[in-house]
């Protein structure tokens, strides 16, 4: 067990640290990690009220203060994107009195320094370092008080042993990673041309293309692979096997599922149900999911204007889908077939929150096709 803070002194100054985690944490994870028996026993928050999970951070911070600590800087892993509301970075400093700064992770956003108002309008600093060491954070706090973050990308000074060892690993396997597997005559981002992302929440080329690769690899009916899933685009020109990799960039399995028709629109009614008619407000991405899904072999509509007839416990995990309130448009007579979807995932079959779960805990995972093809 962690404790809920420390407190380190530097020349006479004490500061306390705090480490956050999103409450999210089981369901953006695997789930199955924080079970034993099949129950979760492992929690970050999600089982309280919004209010009662910055009731327990603000009591946290007060006993850091107690503790003598001059500065606090809380180490979250909350992000900042719609989809982690209302336990985004922002919200927790909007939410608590007595933080200095916040050291964020978790959303992969690259956030030199923005200002944050916390409960009572007093500013507080907020940064990320983007993700695969893009940049290094630096907290600078002077001896008379002042506190700056920043960003390092570049540096002058770098360690020849460390140097020599990346070098070393890359070169073994740059010429593998930079082998030219095909060609592309246009480009299939993941991004529009704004840079907001669109591959949590609408139907995307990239995503097609991955869908179609899943079904036709493993000869299921049906493919499926969750928008959270496919991590980078596809430009124009020769495709490396980097560019691949760079997509799907998990160790996740090609898994094959058994499901009926009325099964598979439920699911779908699930998946959608944080779709909205526009993906995006004032330059900011909205009605994103991870688990929204790219499709192939299948073909239905997903009408916004109706509320998904989708019931869930506090932690996300599905309940029941009482009718079909937002498919529609799909092939009728699909609903009384047994039908095999193919997924890359291992990772979403373990996922108490996943609708694939439901089914695969009935023992009906047809095959794992990494392990038997």
């Amino acid at each position: 067990m962690l404790n809920p803070y420390e407190v380190v002194e530097y020349g006479g100054i004490k500061v306390g640290y705090i480490g956050i985690s999103t409450p999210y944490t089981p369901i953006n994870s695997t789930p199955a990690f924080f079970a034993e028996d099949g129950k979760q026993v492992y929690y970050f928050g999600i089982e309280k009220t919004v209010s009662e999970f910055y009731d327990g951070i603000q009591q946290t911070i007060d006993d850091c203060r107690n503790d003598g600590a001059d500065y606090v800087v809380a180490l979250s892993h909350m992000g900042i994107e719609e989809e982690c509301k209302p336990y985004r970075s922002s919200d927790l400093i909007a939410n608590t009195t007595g933080i200095d700064v916040v050291l964020d992770g978790h959303s992969h956003t690259e956030m030199t320094c923005n200002v944050v108002e916390n409960k009572t309008g007093e500013p507080v600093l907020l940064s990320q370092t983007g993700t695969k060491f893009s940049s290094i954070g630096k907290l600078m706090i002077t001896a008379s008080g002042n506190i700056s973050v920043g960003l390092i990308s570049e540096y002058e000074k770098k360690d020849a042993e460390t140097e020599k060892f990346v070098g070393d690993v890359l070169r073994k396997y740059n010429g593998e990673m930079n082998k030219v597997i095909g060609h592309m005559d246009v480009s299939m981002p993941i991004a529009d041309e704004s840079g907001i992302r669109m591959v949590r929440s609408r139907e995307l080329a990239i995503g097609d293309m991955v869908a179609d690769a899943y079904r036709i690899i493993s000869g299921a009916d049906i493919g499926m692979c969750n928008g959270g899933g496919i991590r980078a685009s596809i430009n124009e020109g020769d495709i490396t096997y980097a560019d691949i990799i760079n997509v799907n960039p998990y160790g996740n399995n090609l898994c094959v599922v058994k499901l009926t028709g009325a099964e598979i629109v439920d699911m779908l009614e699930y998946f959608y149900r944080f779709t909205r008619n526009v993906y995006s407000e004032n330059g900011v991405a909205v009605g994103e999911y991870g688990s929204f899904q790219q499709v192939s072999g299948l073909k239905f509509v997903v009408d916004t204007s109706k509320e998904a007839s989708v019931e869930t416990d506090a932690n996300d995990n599905l309940i029941s889908v009482s009718e079909i309130n937002r498919i529609s448009d799909f092939n009728r007579v699909m609903i009384k077939r047994t039908h095999f979807l193919s997924l890359y995932s291992s990772y979403l079959l373990r996922c108490p929150h996943s609708q694939y779960t439901k089914y695969y805990s009935f023992g009906r995972l047809a095959y794992n096709y990494s392990k038997t093809k």
